[in-house]
């Protein structure tokens, strides 16, 4: 644990500034100075993106968006393949768990558990593989496409044509229980040859959470793109002040989480549609493309963008500004470094006027089956 997050869950005095509210918050005011910005969230492409989701809580949550009252607990997590690591899973358990909790508290408001499918990393080696133990307990590994330094987003990633052939794979390695008949057949139906990674990864976790109401959010649809950039261009005409209100913040922190590289401006460009790339300061207020030696101003880059809104991009630093200006985030839940990055955000916030959302732990545990219970005795 970093030193951040240790003095976070305590309730340490000496960091509450770097957080706009703390663990434990009221949570009404929480709720009202969030829906109290000058601004219309993205609820309606929200509700689009979720309309065929077949559970009735996530039905009975699809009415609760179109009500005035209704804020967000939200999560997110790269996709990883099999919803691995578990922790992902503990995230969005904890937004569930969370917006039942507060909806018992403050019936006065809606508080709905959102997953934000964070498919536009292009980081592929943090996902194209996972671990299992096989029948002789022997930790073994799968890769599942071989990385191509290609820079691609996940969100443009198809499953590899043998994908079949590794499930069957681990099928055959792993231990047969009580419910490998019907998990492998799942498996085979939603990981099939030439379907989105994306896709993949909702339908399953829609399989597993579903149920308990909890819906989605895509932030690389086009259409999420359009109707945000007037906040990207926000952040490349002002990225003068988005850079000094991230060192600020950082300054005050011995081991930042994220280093400050003044050289960029905290977005990216899928370069036509395949390559993501950093957008780059060259001081005296212009920008550049990594790889490419066009010379952008401030307004002329808007203008680039604006004619190919998919292309852009944020960053791990600028995605916490983006998800408050386009929904109404009461909360995130967050692990330990995600944590403490987010203490270098407070300040870029109150910048872009941008009210931080609390910031939830996720749940840990470590889980041990009888089985295994039994071998360690």
């Amino acid at each position: 644990m970093n030193t951040i997050f240790k003095k976070y869950i305590i309730a340490d005095p000496a960091i509450e500034h770097f957080f706009n509210f703390p663990l434990n918050p009221d949570w009404l005011q929480v709720a009202e100075q969030v829906l109290s910005q000058n601004r219309t969230f993205l609820l309606d492409l929200l509700h689009a993106q979720n309309v065929q989701c077949p559970f009735a809580a996530q039905k009975h949550n699809l009415k609760k968006l179109q009500q005035k009252n209704t804020v967000l607990i939200v999560t997110g997590q790269q996709l990883g393949f099999l919803i691995s690591p578990l922790y992902t899973l503990y995230k969005a358990l904890t937004a569930i768990a969370l917006s039942e909790r507060l909806n018992q508290l403050y019936p006065q408001f809606n508080f709905l558990p959102v997953f934000w499918l964070e498919g536009e990393d292009h980081d592929f080696t943090e996902i194209n593989h996972f671990y299992f133990f096989d029948r002789n307990n022997q930790l073994q590994k799968i890769v599942i496409d071989p990385y191509e330094n290609d820079r691609k987003p996940v969100s443009v990633r198809s499953l590899p044509a043998n994908i079949s052939q590794l499930l069957d794979e681990l099928k055959n390695a792993v231990q047969t229980t009580e419910f490998s008949s019907v998990l492998f057949e799942q498996l085979k139906h939603i990981y099939r040859p030439g379907v989105l990674w994306l896709d993949a990864f909702k339908e399953r976790l829609q399989r597993l959470l579903g149920p308990f109401g909890l819906l989605f959010f895509n932030p690389s649809d086009e259409q999420v793109k359009t109707q945000s950039m007037d906040f990207f261009c926000s952040l490349i005409q002002q990225n003068d002040t988005l850079l000094k209100a991230l060192k600020r913040q950082t300054q005050a922190i011995a081991k930042p989480q994220v280093p400050i590289q003044a050289d960029r401006s905290f977005l990216f460009v899928v370069v036509d549609g395949k390559e993501r790339q950093p957008i780059l300061r060259k001081g005296g207020g212009s920008f550049q493309i990594f790889g490419d030696t066009t010379i952008y101003s401030a307004e002329s880059l808007c203008k680039f963008l604006e004619n190919k809104p998919a292309w852009v991009s944020s960053s791990v630093l600028t995605r916490p500004l983006w998800q408050s200006y386009l929904l109404p985030v009461v909360s995130y839940v967050a692990g330990p470094a995600e944590i403490a990055y987010w203490a270098q955000l407070k300040q870029a916030f109150q910048e872009f006027d941008l009210v931080m959302p609390q910031l939830q732990p996720r749940f840990s545990a470590t889980l041990i089956e009888p089985r295994i219970k039994r071998l360690l005795q």
